[in-house]
């Protein structure tokens, strides 16, 4: 299943803000979503930042 290119870039947008010091009701009210959701978002980003490293980790140890 793959997942929305406008869903991605709400995860990556919120993981962004987060990084750059955004509280996280500016982050919310930016994507027009609420803080536990902002939330969410920002974490699916660094997992799927964290999966491709890993992945790309295995193919280099090959």
């Amino acid at each position: 299943m793959s997942t929305p290119a406008a869903q991605l870039q709400d995860e990556d947008d919120a993981a962004r803000l987060r990084d750059e010091g955004r509280s996280w009701s500016l982050v919310a009210q930016t994507l027009g979503v609420t803080e536990d959701t902002a939330r969410l978002l920002a974490a699916a980003s660094d997992r799927r930042v964290a999966d491709l490293h890993q992945r790309q980790h295995a193919l280099f140890d090959l």
